[in-house]
């Protein structure tokens, strides 16, 4: 890479949010705080000259923020959750959803939106982001996929719309069934701390509900 090009100048600002999403898979939130330190002021300094380049930076922003949002949750502050996760909303405004992967990256950061937004206190912003969220993810389930992380999003977005569900027996029923479906994971796929982490928003949500 040329020194002063564009790619000289981003990957090594990229390499923070890889750090910060490690850090954050292996549960290290000390390790992935002290890696996300300045990354998004540093990926919003880039200046990049063509769409791609704008897209790259908005893909990198919305997956720091993403990875900093699981930090908040898995240190039960949902109002700094929240907060990554609208970030993650921004970014995504500048990323297509044109393909199959873009569709179920964008439905999985509705969810998550929306989980932390109901549990701050604003279901009714928080529900039509729910509804879009688990109405994706049930037509994907339709087409019988074979695919545990389908599993995984699917049970965010029942949880998010079992806490934006305003008739109690169904907003139950719906806890009920993210329990059920993360119950058919594979025993190693449930023991995994991203699997852990998202049984325990389950536990959350059937408490209070």
């Amino acid at each position: 890479m040329a020194p002063g090009s564009a790619e000289a100048t981003f990957w090594p600002r990229a390499d923070a949010v890889f750090r910060t999403d490690l850090a954050r898979y292996a549960g290290d939130l000390a390790l992935a705080r002290a890696a996300a330190k300045g990354a998004r002021e540093a990926l919003l300094q880039i200046q990049p000259d063509s769409e791609f380049g704008r897209q790259r930076v908005a893909q990198y922003l919305r997956q720091l923020h993403l990875a900093l949002g699981w930090v908040e949750i898995e240190t039960g502050d949902f109002a700094a959750a929240e907060v990554h996760f609208g970030h993650v909303a921004e970014a995504r405004k500048s990323l297509p959803t044109t393909d199959n992967e873009a569709r179920r990256n964008h439905a999985l950061d509705n969810a998550l939106w929306a989980l932390t937004l109901a549990r701050t206190g604003r279901v009714e912003q928080a529900r039509s982001l729910a509804e879009k969220s688990l109405a994706f993810e049930r037509a994907l389930d339709a087409g019988k996929p074979d695919d545990q992380m389908h599993k995984i999003n699917f049970v965010v977005a029942l949880v998010a719309a079992a806490l934006c569900n305003p008739n109690p027996p169904q907003a139950r029923a719906l806890a009920s069934e993210a329990q059920t479906l993360f119950e058919s994971l594979p025993a190693e796929a449930r023991r995994l701390h991203s699997s852990q982490l998202v049984s325990g928003l389950i536990t959350e949500a059937r408490r209070v509900l």
